[in-house]
């Protein structure tokens, strides 16, 4: 549709496509209502493939209480699994100190921040 005044022209697209305003009337109101989690969830449930999973599964975790954990365990990092094989280390060489640049570089995991 164009529409024309005084100033100038201006174009307008309208799109009819029936399964792309559903969806997109299901975004907005996901937004409107403030339950995009629920919305980011409900896509990770009912993705198709690994990629499209993967990709809402990091949605989700953006908009979680608490991100960074959730990023972290989605890349494989496991603070508990981290924290047990610290431990692990510094009661097998027995020498904490020697361990202490260790323990700072892993601090990334101390999740409580």
């Amino acid at each position: 549709m164009i529409l024309t005044d005084n100033r100038g022209i201006t174009v307008c697209q309208v799109t009819s496509e029936p399964g792309l305003v559903a969806r997109a009337n299901l975004l907005d109101g996901a937004i409107r209502n403030d339950t995009c989690l629920e919305y980011s969830r409900g896509k990770v449930a009912a993705s198709s493939n690994d990629d499209e999973r993967t990709l809402w599964q990091f949605v989700s975790a953006g908009l979680s209480n608490n991100p960074k954990e959730e990023y972290l365990s989605l890349l494989g990092f496991h603070r508990e699994a981290i924290t047990s094989k610290l431990g692990q280390l510094k009661l097998r060489h027995g020498n904490a100190d020697r361990l202490g640049a260790l323990g700072r570089s892993v601090s990334i995991f101390n999740l409580s921040s």
